[in-house]
C-alpha cells in the first residue's frame, strides 16, 4: 500500500475535509470517463435520478422527496431528461392525472456505460493500493454512517413506515439550494436559502437592486397586464362586428373572466405554497387563457414584496428546525445510540 509522507498535512487534516476531497476526487474522475464514453451530457443529479429510476417507477412527487428537493425542482430536473429522450410519462395505474417517471432505453443504456465505468475505477483504485482490498475502506464507511444514523438510514416512505419498494429515501430539505451542477466548491453545512426568481438575491438580504427589481416587476407586469386588455377589447369588437350573437359574447366574456380569477387564485397561492407540478401541467391550458389574472397578481405581491419571498422564507426556517432536530437526536442520546 502507498505509504504516507512524514511531512504530508492529510492525515492530520479535518475528517470531513478528507471525505470531501475524496468524493470530490473520485466523482471528477468518474465524470471525466464517463464523458470519455460519450456520455458527457448530464449532470451528478441526473444519474441519482436515474438510479432511483432504474428500480421502480415513481411519480414526480415521490421523486421528490427521494431526492431531498422541492416539487419545482424535481419537476424541473423531470421536464430536462424527458426534452432529452432520457425519461417519459406513462398514465399512472391508478388513473388520475398522475404520471408515472420511466427510463427510456437511452437512459438504461447511460447506466450500463457509468456502471462499468464505475467497476473498472474501482478496481484500479483497489490496484494503486499495491493489491490492498478497498473492504476496509468500506466497513469503516459503513461503520461512520451507521454512527451518524442508527437504526434510521432514510429508507421510509412520506409516513415513516417501509418502502415496498425498496427506495432509498434521502430527507427532504425545502427551501435550500440542492448542487445539481458539476461544480466541487465548497459549502457551508446546513440549510441555505434559495435565490428568489428574476430577483438574483434572497430574501435574507435583499442584495442586487432588489427595490428596483421589485419596482420593475410591478410596472412592468401592470403594462403587459394594460396591454392584454387592450388586446382582448379588440378582440371582443371583432366578435361583435362579426356578429356571432350574444350567446356566444356572453359564454366567452363568461369564460375568459372565470379562467382570469382562476388563474389570478392559482398564482397568488403559489406565492405561499409550492404548486404541484402535475397539478400544474393539468391547469396550463387553463393559466394560459387567464393570463391576465397571473400578471395582476405578479404585479400586486411585488407591491407588498418579491413575489414568492414568504414561501423561500416560511422553507428555509422550516429546513433550519429541522437540521436543528436532527443534530439534537445525533448528540442528545449517546447512550440509546450505543445500545443499538
Amino acid at each position: 500500500m502507498n505509504s504516507v509522507r512524514r511531512d504530508d498535512p492529510l492525515p492530520e487534516a479535518e475528517l470531513t475535509f478528507l471525505l470531501g476531497m475524496a468524493f470530490q476526487l473520485v466523482l471528477a474522475e468518474f465524470n471525466d470517463r464517463v464523458a470519455a464514453a460519450g456520455e458527457g451530457d448530464l449532470r451528478p443529479v441526473h444519474g441519482m435520478v436515474f438510479q432511483l429510476l432504474a428500480r421502480t417507477p415513481v411519480t414526480s412527487s415521490e421523486l421528490a422527496e427521494r431526492l431531498g428537493v422541492t416539487k419545482q425542482a424535481a419537476g424541473q430536473i423531470v421536464d430536462d431528461l424527458e426534452r432529452r429522450g432520457y425519461v417519459r410519462r406513462d398514465p399512472h395505474p391508478a388513473g388520475g392525472r398522475r404520471k408515472l417517471l420511466v427510463l427510456t432505453d437511452a437512459a438504461r443504456a447511460h447506466l450500463a456505460v457509468a456502471g462499468r465505468v464505475l467497476h473498472t475505477l474501482e478496481a484500479e483504485l483497489a490496484d494503486r493500493q499495491e493489491g490492498a482490498s478497498l473492504a476496509p475502506l468500506r466497513t469503516e464507511l459503513a461503520t461512520l454512517i451507521r454512527t451518524l444514523t442508527g437504526d434510521d438510514l432514510p429508507r421510509s416512505g412520506p409516513s415513516g413506515d417501509p418502502d415496498p419498494r425498496g427506495l432509498p429515501r434521502l430527507r427532504p430539505r425545502p427551501g435550500i439550494i440542492v448542487p445539481v451542477s458539476d461544480s466541487t466548491s465548497p459549502t457551508a453545512p446546513g440549510p441555505h436559502p434559495e435565490p428568489i426568481r428574476f430577483f438574483g438575491t434572497t430574501w435574507l438580504d435583499h442584495s442586487g437592486h432588489y427595490g428596483l427589481r421589485r419596482a420593475g416587476v410591478a410596472a412592468g407586469s401592470l403594462a403587459l397586464a394594460a396591454v392584454s386588455a387592450v388586446l382582448l377589447r379588440i378582440g371582443y369588437q371583432g366578435m361583435a362586428l362579426a356578429e356571432v350573437g350574444w350567446v356566444v359574447n356572453v359564454l366567452v366574456v363568461g369564460m375568459f373572466a372565470l379562467c382570469t380569477a382562476i388563474a389570478f387564485g392559482r398564482e397568488w397561492e403559489s406565492f405561499t405554497k409550492r404548486p404541484d407540478p402535475e397539478r400544474q401541467q393539468s391547469l396550463r391550458g387553463l393559466m394560459a387563457i387567464g393570463f391576465l389574472g397571473v400578471l395582476v397578481a405578479w404585479a400586486l405581491r411585488s407591491l407588498r414584496e418579491a413575489p414568492g419571498e414568504g414561501l423561500h422564507r416560511a422553507e428555509y426556517e422550516e429546513a433550519v428546525a429541522q437540521a436543528s432536530r436532527r443534530r439534537a437526536r445525533r448528540t442528545g442520546h449517546p447512550g440509546r445510540r450505543a445500545k443499538r
